[in-house]
Parts: C-alpha cells; sequence; structure tokens
C-alpha cells in the first residue's frame, strides 16, 4: 500500500464501537493512473487514548498511521468523514477541506422530518424492545416466525424497517400484557 500511495491524497475517517471498545478506521482515497478510485485501509484500531476522543487526539493517531505509509500531513488534501462536530474540528487542525457525508446529511434530513411523530416511533421502538426479551420473543415465536426490528439512530431507514415490521406482527402481540399494551400505538396514532 505505501508504494502505491501518491504522494497527494485524501482520507476517510469513520468511528464506531463494539461493545465497550471504539475504533476508528482510516482510508485513503485516491485515484490510480486509470482514473480509478481507490481506498485502500490504512488502519482500523482503538485510539491510543481510550478515554480522549477530542479532534487533537484522532489527529495525533492520523499523524501516526500516515508515517507507518511513510507520509506526513503535507501529503493530505482532503478528509471525508460523517458530519460530527469532531470530523470539522480535525480537518480545521489538518488544515484539509472537509467532505461531509451526503448519506449522513440525509439522515439528519430524515430525522428532523420525522421529529413531528417521535413520540408514537417512541412507543413502537419501546414496544419492539420489549418484545425482544426473552418471555416476550418466546411467546411472540409461538405466533410469527417474524422477530422484532430495532431502530438505530444513525440508520433512518431503520424507523422504516422498525415499522415494517410492527404492522406485520402487531396482530400477533398480546393486547392484554400490560408490559406490550402501555407502548401500543393507539389507533390515532
Amino acid at each position: 500500500i505505501a508504494d502505491e500511495l501518491p504522494d497527494k491524497f485524501g482520507i476517510i475517517i469513520d468511528g464506531w464501537k463494539d461493545g465497550t471498545t471504539h475504533y476508528i478506521a482510516i482510508f485513503a482515497s485516491y485515484s490510480d493512473a486509470n482514473g480509478e478510485g481507490q481506498y485502500p485501509l490504512l488502519s482500523i484500531a482503538p485510539p491510543y487514548d481510550e478515554q480522549s476522543f477530542t479532534a487533537e487526539t484522532h489527529k495525533a493517531f492520523i499523524i501516526d498511521v500516515l508515517e507507518l505509509y511513510g507520509k506526513g500531513l503535507s501529503s493530505l488534501v482532503y478528509l471525508v468523514g460523517d458530519n460530527a462536530p469532531v470530523n470539522t474540528c480535525i480537518s480545521d487542525l489538518l488544515e484539509v477541506p472537509f467532505i461531509g457525508c451526503a448519506s449522513h446529511r440525509f439522515n439528519l434530513a430524515c430525522k428532523k422530518y420525522l421529529e413531528e411523530y417521535e413520540e408514537p416511533l417512541s412507543k413502537i421502538s419501546r414496544l419492539m424492545v420489549t418484545l425482544r426479551n426473552v418471555k416476550q420473543a418466546g411467546k411472540l415465536r409461538t405466533k410469527t416466525k417474524l422477530s422484532p426490528v430495532l431502530r438505530n439512530d444513525t440508520r433512518w431507514s431503520s424507523t422504516y424497517q422498525m415499522l415494517k415490521r410492527f404492522f406485520e406482527i402487531k396482530d400477533f402481540i398480546d393486547a392484554g400484557d400490560r408490559a406490550l399494551a402501555v407502548n401500543l400505538p393507539s389507533g390515532l396514532e
């Protein structure tokens, strides 16, 4: 990878959690001689200091990763990441333009649109969580092979998937069960 990296390239960063461990992924981003996009993975690891997730600690991590490939900050021409405030701060510290994620912006727009429906959506979300506990899941399995679907804050489509599943299983939900009834939306909702 080091031999193929051009003198100038961008990086794509993303972070996520698995259990209690936070990981940072860094990809290079450039076009090869044929104009084809290349996105080799440069690193995927927890930050050095797992108690600090500041722009400064991310910058230090990026510098160290670049050094592994014989590159420095002068090689960077842009940073791509989700629209989290820390990423715009990182691009400022690196002194490169920031390219925000269009999918993330679309997710934020969908969440904004759905705000007026948040009360019934939250009820259905709590219902789905309750339906996933061992006893409730067992009861539901006696009536259908379909299982509850949870919503994910960073994926607008998960709200759609949750609602779709709710309407597929709603006739199998025991409305007499108080643990479930409290989160069943009303007909108006």
